[in-house]
């Protein structure tokens, strides 16, 4: 992936294809895949995601209930969390830069 992660979003990377990986084999790499696919992508085009306030933009993945919300920061994105759609909406906005 060509961004930059916030550390507390590696984590929920992490532990949402652990997650998947346990309800069923291969499900967690589809995760990974799908992750790193938008961030490649957003990589590419910063601007492509939905531009919220304060600077902050947002790409939801296909097949998965997850948001990529991150901020362009020196042309790249700074991925500030992947943020499941359905749990504590901006619970990750203590990370803006």
């Amino acid at each position: 992936m060509t961004a930059d992660f916030h550390p507390l979003a590696a984590s929920e990377l992490t532990d949402a294809a652990v997650f998947y990986e346990g309800q069923a084999p291969g499900l967690g790499g589809d995760f990974l895949d799908e992750i790193e696919r938008l961030v490649t992508l957003l990589s590419l085009y910063p601007d492509l995601g939905r531009q919220h306030a304060e600077d902050l933009r947002s790409m939801p993945a296909r097949r998965f209930p997850y948001t990529v919300i991150y901020q362009v920061i020196g042309g790249r994105p700074f991925v500030l969390a992947i943020a499941h759609q359905r749990r504590q909406p901006r619970y990750w906005a203590g990370r803006i830069r």
